[in-house]
């Protein structure tokens, strides 16, 4: 049996938001699907349609099909499999809680860090794949 092929060129797709610190931003959204298993994260607020481009079996790019620009990241098997494959993305979401802190603006910050570091570390696999299909 052949391999699926995608709908969309992967040099179609316009990659100027990973440009940008991994494109993070205090608007991004980070939503994770324990059951379903999946990771998304939208720079931008959840406003538009987007399609999932597949990097491998578990990554893919979040673009707008108007656009054609990438607004995220979404993961498939994010615990059960990407974790195990990614230690520095694992070692970010599986937080210490005596690294939690004492207080409330201490939690916030540590979030805001490892957003940060999760959205770069995203950006920094999906510019390698990319380069991979070039």
């Amino acid at each position: 049996m052949d391999s699926l092929k995608p709908l969309v060129d992967l040099k179609d797709i316009k990659t100027d938001n990973l440009k940008i610190n991994g494109a993070f931003n205090p608007t991004s959204e980070i939503d994770y699907d324990d059951l379903a298993d999946i990771l998304q994260i939208r720079f931008f607020p959840n406003n538009s349609d987007v399609v999932v481009h597949y990097l491998d079996e578990n990554l893919g790019l979040l673009y707008e099909p108007s656009t054609m620009q990438v607004v995220g990241f979404h993961i498939e098997g994010f615990s059960n499999s990407f974790l195990k494959k990614n230690p520095v993305i694992a070692k970010s979401w599986n937080v210490d809680p005596a690294a939690i802190g004492n207080n409330l603006f201490e939690m916030r910050n540590l979030v805001i860090d490892r957003e940060v570091l999760l959205s770069n570390e995203f950006s920094r696999i999906s510019k390698r794949k990319i380069k991979e299909f070039a």
